[in-house]
């Protein structure tokens, strides 16, 4: 087998505590083996005086302190593994160390089970991205229909359709539109909003849900002319709130203005005079600011 670096290296530091308890352990045992050679060989020496002195009990008393004083004055680093101050200092050392690296791996747990968390998390983010509804709303041209009556009425109409693009249903929560003809291009507050759909539900993928929106004229060409001339102007407002299956709440603003196709209407003019009161040449674009045209839910 070849000798892989990283592995033998990982293996040493899991052994890293059996390791110092080991090479403390040996230090302190070959300590103590040279502190009581000195020892000995200190009463050795003092044995042999002591046959040929006068005073055997002060001899041995000088002898016994002889002793200690030779093994106190063992080489300093011998302290460091001594009985019992360095051993009780390497115990204490050892402790600590202890301590700190199960703090380190309580944190380095901590740490992953965070990250494993939001792993998670993002997880389910990309599940509810993937699978949340998503309406869109579709405005249809602007037309002029005449309705066969007794007295022949006119009406300015248009359509908006409610799509769901997503994977899931869409609970409809609250809808409202308005659609009217105004003589500024301004904003207005509407004053009486219809709901887009009765509808609780979009289904998604299916066939969009549609509000038609009329708005009575007096006289149909005079309403096409002064419509292409800039003279009126179509204002059509609307808001959806809905939620999906993971009741996040969504809205939709929307506010167009009918803009007449200047190009347009001036050939037509060219081509024929009553061309502008027979076709509108225009389209819908949006109109007011920000909040007036708000999607909480763009992708």
């Amino acid at each position: 087998m070849p000798y892989n670096s990283p592995i033998m290296l990982k293996r040493l530091l899991s052994w890293k505590y059996g390791i110092a308890v080991v090479l403390i352990l040996g230090c302190s045992i070959y300590v103590s083996r040279q502190d009581q050679k000195t020892r000995d060989q200190y009463e050795t020496k003092c044995n042999q005086i002591r046959a040929v002195t006068v005073s055997p009990a002060t001899h041995q008393e000088d002898c016994d302190k002889g002793a200690e004083d030779a093994a106190r004055h063992l080489p300093r680093w011998y302290r460091v593994f001594g009985w019992p101050e360095g051993i009780t200092t390497w115990a204490i050392l050892l402790t600590l160390l202890v301590i700190a690296d199960q703090t380190a791996e309580t944190k380095r747990a901590a740490i992953a089970t965070e990250d494993a968390a939001k792993a998670t998390m993002d997880s389910v983010e990309v599940i509810k991205r993937k699978e949340k509804a998503r309406v869109k709303v579709r405005i249809g041209e602007l037309e002029v229909v005449k309705v066969e009556t007794m007295n022949d009425s006119y009406f300015a109409v248009v359509k908006v359709e409610l799509f769901n693009f997503g994977e899931t249903k869409a609970f409809i929560a609250n809808s409202c539109g308005d659609f009217s003809i105004t003589r500024s291009d301004k904003p207005h507050a509407a004053k009486f909003p219809e709901p887009l759909t009765s509808e609780p539900v979009i289904h998604a993928t299916e066939k969009p849900l549609e509000k038609k929106f009329p708005f009575f004229c007096d006289t149909g060409h005079d309403i096409i002319r002064s419509l292409n001339t800039g003279e009126l102007f179509a204002h059509l407002y609307g808001m959806v709130s809905y939620t999906d299956v993971f009741e996040a709440p969504r809205v939709i603003r929307f506010r167009y203005l009918w803009t007449p196709n200047m190009h347009g209407v001036q050939l037509r003019s060219l081509i024929s005079k009553d061309a502008l009161s027979h076709s509108l040449y225009g389209e819908w674009k949006q109109h007011g600011d920000e909040q007036d045209n708000y999607d909480s839910n763009p992708n």
